[in-house]
């Protein structure tokens, strides 16, 4: 009887119009994962421009650097067509975030929200992969609470409210395991789909690099006998392989080693000279082993991380979920034969490798979120089977949802309502709260006064320069300075010139006698504190007094003591504003020396024993230069032999030589004197390395 069918009641005709409806819905489960995908939209975009409460140069850059993309026809600065990867600072780091946003910044220009949101989305099907992962592989009838599971967690809710790239390279990670799983469980040629993703990881974050290689080797051994029944599907996977990585060999090829400047960069102590093999294995182990301890994921407030990457009272993982992710690596554990449970065990082993090359840090080792996820939904499965017993599936299905969605939620309002306050350190090492405030207030100042020039302070955040070309668009009237560089030097000041200055340089500014400083509005800190100042500022009339004597002090000499080959050398050199003068001594051409205001910058050095040099050998920043060397057999004495030689064109850090022909033996007393002859050239002389050649 159907419907329409006219021997049918009411009753009847409704119950049959029911049950064609009922026919056209979706599965409770499959209903349920489409609820959790929504709820992980909703968690994300809400408020999106307001939590985090920082935007800073990490998540600016990857739109600056798009945008530069597009303008320069699909090259980056230095004319490279479809560069592999992007120059981030000092070292190439971006890759696939700084494409995604390529398309965002054509569609909708330089936005916060959308920026964020591009990583959003993409965040969205790697938490979609999770709960797919459950279904067709673990065949969990209560799948999709993985995807909640993951929502839920605060580390990753965090992030993926970002544009850090280290969001994009965990999704495709997502991916990877799924279609990996899928090669195993259901058809060989999943295979190839596997390998394209986790070439996308692996180009989206460069410390995922060494997850992914490590989750590659545990997986190759542990499935090796598979691998090798499927072996014609392993040929198509190696030219899959050789493909995604012409991209990565023409990188190295073009910059052979930024991969040793990038670990330099980062300090890694795998290029340490004073740490032996064993004792960089103990560091690594231990790193390693921080990596994956629950103390580290689960308890929260830790010490190791910056504030801004944490959620005040939460851990990484939600701390209720311990026991069920526990439970679940214990079922992976007895159940190790079968390979997918060992291939989560073993990618959770694999994602704090990246980490424990440098440090462990949150970003670092964010991957570790997804075998986590996995791991908690299968011992949430074993608990809901138990008590499945004693209910229909549907109800505990449904109060599942309701519990894990209503964590979501608690989850999202304490980050918007409590957020802003959960940390009062907004500064540098801090939160580095108030950029898009500033540019705000900015942009409402410059609308009033046309001619107002704002300089905006750059010791707050980190590459304060992209982050307002972002956010102010290259407007030339507005550009980062320190006023403290006004008084050093005594530029002209005006009226038309407006300073934005963080709490503590306005409170410098205010007693320092040289300025009589006016603030014209206060930008408060998100606890209601004062934050940052918009000041007008005029030189006293003791300005130049004060700037002249405090440029003397600068430029007078200062004495350390060195060892130098084993010998304590006493070095008088020109003022330093970063590193030390056993920097330029220590072997490691990475360190630098960086004089605060000198040109020529000084170095003389008294050694104990009397040596027999024969040149010197000079590792320098970008910059040309003249070197002139002085060789005195004692401290007291006139110079015996004098060395000048100019280098107009030396290159990029480049390393010199300057030879003594005859220099005379017997040399107590060195004297180094370099020079650049640029006009205006501000003083800070970078040199690398010295060395004195006998």
């Amino acid at each position: 009887m159907t419907a329409t069918d006219p021997r049918a009641g009411p009753r009847g005709r409704l119950r049959a119009s029911i049950a064609v409806l009922a026919s056209h819905l979706p599965a409770l489960d499959v209903t349920l994962f489409l609820l959790a995908l929504a709820l992980f939209l909703v968690t994300r975009l809400v408020r999106l421009e307001r939590f985090p409460i920082y935007f800073f140069t990490d998540e600016a850059v990857q739109t600056v650097l798009a945008a530069d993309f597009l303008r320069h026809g699909l090259r980056d600065k230095a004319g490279r067509l479809l560069p592999t990867y992007f120059q981030n600072g000092v070292y190439y780091n971006l890759s696939v975030s700084v494409y995604l946003q390529a398309i965002t910044y054509k569609l909708f220009g330089f936005s916060i929200f959308w920026t964020r949101a591009t990583s959003a989305l993409v965040a969205l099907t790697g938490t979609a992969a999770v709960g797919l992962t459950l279904r067709d592989v673990f065949r969990l009838r209560y799948w999709w609470a993985g995807t909640l599971l993951l929502s839920l967690t605060p580390a990753w809710f965090l992030h993926s409210r970002t544009a850090f790239e280290t969001v994009i390279a965990v999704s495709f990670y997502a991916w990877t395991l799924y279609f990996y799983l899928l090669y195993r469980h259901r058809h060989p040629l999943f295979l190839l789909p596997a390998l394209v993703m986790a070439a996308l990881a692996f180009y989206s974050y460069a410390a995922s690099q060494f997850a992914i290689v490590a989750t590659a080797g545990l997986l190759g051994v542990s499935d090796l006998r598979y691998h090798w029944r499927h072996r014609k599907v392993l040929l198509a996977g190696a030219l899959v392989v050789a493909v995604m990585a012409l991209p990565y060999v023409r990188f190295r090829l073009s910059q052979p080693d930024e991969v040793y400047l990038h670990l330099r960069t980062l300090n890694s102590y795998w290029l340490r000279h004073d740490l032996t093999v064993i004792d960089k294995l103990q560091r690594f182990g231990r790193e390693y082993a921080y990596g994956l301890s629950p103390k580290y994921w689960y308890w929260p407030d830790n010490t190791r991380d910056l504030v801004r990457h944490q959620m005040k009272g939460w851990g990484y993982i939600w701390l209720p979920t311990l026991p069920l992710g526990a439970l679940g690596l214990g079922i992976c554990l007895r159940k190790i034969a079968s390979p997918a449970h060992r291939a989560i065990v073993l990618a959770a082993l694999a994602a704090p490798v990246g980490g424990a090359i440098v440090a462990v840090g949150v970003t670092r080792v964010l991957i570790f979120v997804v075998p986590a996820a996995l791991l908690t939904a299968i011992g949430l499965e074993s608990v809901l089977a138990l008590v499945a017993r004693r209910m229909r599936y549907e109800v505990v299905a449904v109060l599942t949802f309701a519990v894990l969605a209503a964590a979501n939620v608690h989850l999202l309002r304490s980050a918007l309502n409590d957020g802003p306050t959960w940390y009062t350190n907004y500064g540098l090492f801090g939160m580095q709260y108030g950029a898009p405030q500033i540019a705000d207030a900015v942009d409402e100042e410059l609308a009033a006064s046309p001619g107002t020039h704002v300089v905006i302070s750059p010791n707050w955040t980190n590459g304060g320069d992209v982050v307002f070309r972002f956010l102010l668009h290259d407007d030339p009237r507005v550009r980062l300075d320190s006023l403290d560089l006004y008084r050093e030097r005594k530029l002209s000041l005006s009226d038309d010139l407006l300073f934005v200055l963080p709490k503590e340089e306005y409170t410098n500014a205010a007693v320092a006698p040289s300025f009589d400083v006016r603030v014209e509005r206060v930008l408060p800190y998100p606890d209601g504190t004062d934050g940052f100042y918009f000041v007008r500022a005029r030189y006293s009339a003791l300005a130049g007094i004060i700037a002249q004597l405090e440029r003397e002090e600068r430029r007078k000499p200062v004495t350390e003591n060195v060892v130098i080959g084993g010998e304590e050398v006493v070095v008088t050199h020109s003022r330093f504003d970063g590193g030390s003068a056993q920097a330029l001594f220590d072997g490691d051409t990475f360190t630098v020396a960086r004089t605060q205001e000198a040109n020529p910058g000084l170095y003389d050095l008294t050694f104990p024993s009397a040596h027999a040099f024969r040149g010197l050998r000079l590792v320098m920043g970008s910059h040309k230069f003249a070197v002139t060397v002085r060789l005195y057999e004692d401290a007291d004495s006139p110079a015996v032999a004098t060395y000048t030689q100019q280098y107009p064109d030396p290159g990029p850090d480049p390393t010199v030589e300057l030879t003594f022909p005859d220099a005379p033996a017997g040399v107590r007393k060195v004297s180094i004197e370099i020079q650049v002859p640029t006009p205006g050239f501000d003083g800070h002389l970078h040199v690398r390395e010295m060395k004195l050649l006998e």
